[in-house]
């Protein structure tokens, strides 16, 4: 297994490794404007919509011009149809929702057969994470 750490601000990097294209882009939970428009760039998407609860952020990605839904990935239904996007991801959103299960179903609706889900999740059990844990328990 080839794990690779990475921070949140390369996320998309994958896309690129791997020669992603894809004309519409959805991103999940994605506070970070410049990620998502980062990733639509290098994947060369055309129709380009996010997904978040954050009403800021969604402000600052209409500034962007980018097709923005405000809605609870835990509860809420994505509004495009099923099958209709080429890439999906989710960077850092999926181990803070009370639900994820939506948010995958969900995503899974609106993805096209054969076509890329990346799902990105922070990791806890790092080594310099299991240093703070332990400092701030004496």
């Amino acid at each position: 297994m080839n794990c690779q750490k990475f921070s949140l601000s390369k996320a998309p990097l994958p896309l690129i490794r791997h020669g992603i294209r894809a004309n519409v882009y959805v991103d999940l939970g994605c506070n970070n404007v410049s990620i998502t428009a980062e990733a639509a760039r290098m994947v060369g998407a055309k129709n380009v919509h996010r997904i978040d609860v954050d009403k800021d952020a969604s402000a600052r990605a209409r500034e962007k011009n980018l097709i923005t839904h405000e809605i609870d990935l835990s509860t809420g239904k994505i509004p495009l149809n099923e099958e209709s996007a080429d890439l999906v991801t989710a960077f850092e959103v999926i181990e803070h929702l009370a639900n994820p299960g939506n948010m995958l179903r969900e995503a899974h609706r609106i993805l096209k057969r054969g076509r890329h889900l990346l799902i990105t999740i922070s990791n806890h059990v790092s080594w310099i994470n299991k240093i703070i844990l332990d400092l701030t328990k004496t």
